[in-house]
């Protein structure tokens, strides 16, 4: 791969820095055991194609259950290459889930009003219909936990069609409309970087939940020193990919814990070419998505790895999703480090040019629910 010739000048954006390769010793943490891999159904793309685009039950109304925002939309599925609508009816962004739940009531009795089915994509383990864990949304399920709702989703919403969670979700929906473009799709690598890192794999027609931002980070790729802990199971005191990577665990975490300055992920990003910005804050906004993004090209490798998927086969596709991923330069950096290890730039399909994928995922996972029932 060519290489920008080196200059005087510090790097001024992420495309200007080297493209390292990847780090086997990094690579080797990426096992079925450490990513959680379990195994939650499976995915026909062909026959879910015919199953959601002959649906004719009307819209679905679905809901994204974040870390940091709940939206209700209706999504109605089309019989043509256009595939499906969303029509985003409310969004709540809030810290640990404050007025979430007030949302989802009003939700849910629109949907009881116009005898609507429910699909629910949550950021958090379930078990059935009940959320059991979820990041930054203590006080949205303390409240779903009251005696009127029980902890349960089914309670909250009669109609529920299909809970799943917002990788799964967000995977259904990217892999249906990257099969769309191109029917040789058979394996999918799903990518979250938001609130944290998430994703899911479709291999050989099994889909599998993850958890690819739990995996322990190398010292080498965390150059910022973060010392904060995995945590997501009790015992988990290494610190791992997301707490480094991620938006908001990772990038904003590190940029506070070195500024003292609380900024939302766009706002560090706009510090990489901002001619307001000290020199100082450039190189440590650089510093930060440079390494995540190294960070998130050693994970989809990883995943391929670990699920034996050939990232320079056209039958593969990743799908990228989160607020990092909007950020051009990111998406490109990410690419061109998969693109020097594998030796072709594998293909890449952003959520952000379509739609919102956990609202749609969570539609189609309704109407494939419906369509095994009925």
């Amino acid at each position: 791969m060519h290489q920008p010739e080196a200059s005087a000048e510090a790097p001024r954006h992420l495309l200007e820095l080297e493209i390292p390769a990847l780090r086997a010793d990094q690579l080797r943490e990426f096992t079925m055991e450490s990513l959680r891999a379990r195994q939650i159904g499976e995915l026909d793309l062909p026959n879910a194609i015919n199953t959601v685009l002959g649906y004719k039950g009307g819209p679905i109304l679905a809901a994204d259950i974040g870390g940091d925002s709940v939206g209700v939309g209706l999504v109605r599925m089309l019989d043509n290459k256009a595939f499906a609508s969303t029509e985003l009816l409310a969004e709540v962004k809030s810290t640990d889930g404050v007025g979430y739940l007030d949302e989802l009531a009003r939700a849910a009795q629109y949907s009881r009003a116009n005898g609507l089915k429910v699909g629910i994509s949550y950021a958090g383990m379930t078990e059935g219909s009940k959320p059991v864990t979820g990041a930054n949304v203590d006080i949205f399920l303390r409240e779903l936990r009251s005696p009127a709702y029980q902890g349960d989703f089914r309670v909250l919403f009669p109609t529920l069609a299909a809970l799943h969670n917002d990788a799964p979700a967000g995977l259904m929906s990217g892999a249906l409309r990257a099969y769309l473009m191109d029917p040789q799709t058979t394996n999918v690598i799903y990518l979250i970087n938001g609130s944290g890192l998430g994703g899911a794999v479709l291999a050989d027609g099994k889909l599998y939940a993850i958890e690819p931002g739990h995996v322990a980070v190398n010292t080498a790729l965390n150059p910022c020193g973060q010392q904060e802990p995995c945590l997501l199971e009790p015992g988990d005191n290494f610190v791992c990919i997301e707490k480094v990577a991620a938006t908001k665990a990772g990038v904003e975490n590190i940029w506070y814990q070195k500024t003292g300055q609380k900024l939302t992920g766009k706002q560090i990003e706009d510090k990489i070419l901002d001619v307001g910005a000290t020199a100082e804050e450039r190189e440590l906004a650089l510093r930060l998505y440079g390494n995540s993004s190294l960070l998130a090209a050693h994970t989809v490798a990883g995943i391929a790895q670990t699920f034996g998927i050939k990232l320079d086969s056209p039958s593969t596709i990743v799908v990228a999703h989160g607020g990092c991923f909007k950020f051009d330069d990111y998406s490109k950096r990410v690419m061109a480090v998969l693109a020097q290890h594998v030796g072709v730039e594998p293909r890449l399909l952003r959520t952000n040019s379509y739609g919102n994928a956990c609202l749609e995922g969570a539609a189609i996972g309704a109407v494939l629910e419906l369509a095994q029932d009925a």
